[in-house]
């Protein structure tokens, strides 16, 4: 699993592009797409505001998708938080990558909740933990 930060694309960008040139390779190669994309386009595609990882106050907006050798984790973190970072990594890796074993919290236990300190993730605007 590689993780891309698109938030960083002019610092490094033959990471990124060396990752979408791999997700295009699968999705042309699988028939989800017929065509590479321009950048604009593959960071619309991504869509990376559909799946929230949050943790307090901070949040770190992804997406997880296969490419032809690889798989990664594409995210968007505002702030420079390594530690934001390594706890989101941790929480992904302990799931192994498979958000079906977490629960939808309903709107009456998340009133309940303590979110500045509990760690939740959002699916279309949906939150589980």
């Amino acid at each position: 699993m590689t993780y891309i930060a698109i938030n960083t694309i002019g610092d490094y960008p033959e990471d990124f592009l060396t990752a979408k040139v791999d997700v295009e390779h699968y999705l042309i190669e699988t028939g989800e797409i017929e065509k590479r994309m321009r950048l604009d386009e593959f960071i619309v595609y991504l869509n990376i505001q559909k799946t929230i990882y949050m943790k307090g106050q901070k949040s770190i907006a992804f997406r997880i998708i296969k490419g032809e050798n690889d798989e990664y984790v594409f995210y968007s973190l505002l702030d420079n938080d390594e530690e934001l970072f390594d706890l989101f990594k941790s929480a992904l890796e302990k799931l192994k990558y498979d958000f079906s074993s977490l629960k939808k919290i309903e709107p009456i236990e998340l009133i309940q909740l303590d979110l500045s300190k509990e760690e939740v993730f959002m699916f279309d605007f949906v939150v589980y933990k």
